[in-house]
């Protein structure tokens, strides 16, 4: 019955695969929680959870070009605040200059290196998600689908 045999065997490696998932989940959440708070900035309305599933959804998990797309914003701004102008946030209709402005780089400066944070304690995280579903084994959250 060797049928049966490899039944019980793929039964018990993908119960041993949930088990590593949820203690990888939990690891990678009591990562998460040792990156510092973001600054606070009004207009920001994100945190940890919001950063990383944004990542996973637009970026396909690519911290690098989510990452990217701040250090090329923060350049943005240093250069405006040191020729002396001022920049505007459009959906917010809010003008930043002088301290203000040099603050707000201050506060995208310090979500880069919380992102970074982030990025690394989610490294692998996508691509065991991905795995797990490419293999049929259905697991969403540390719960498998057998």
């Amino acid at each position: 019955m060797p049928g049966k045999k490899v039944k019980l065997i793929a039964v018990v490696l993908a119960i041993a695969l949930v088990l590593s998932s949820v203690a990888i989940s939990n690891n990678i959440y009591a990562q998460a929680r040792a990156c510092p708070d973001l600054p606070v900035v009004p207009w920001w309305k994100t945190n940890h959870q919001k950063i990383t599933e944004h990542v996973k959804h637009y970026y396909n998990g690519k911290w690098e070009l989510y990452i990217d797309k701040w250090v090329q914003y923060r350049e943005r701004l240093i250069q405006i605040h040191e020729s002396g102008g001022i920049a505007i946030i459009k959906t917010k209709g809010v003008k930043l200059k002088g301290e203000f402005l040099k603050d707000h780089i201050s506060k995208v400066g310090k979500r880069i290196k919380i992102t970074r944070c982030l990025q690394e304690s989610h490294s692998g995280q996508f691509v065991f998600n991905d795995y797990s579903e490419k293999i049929g084994l259905g697991i969403n959250n540390g719960i498998a689908d057998l």
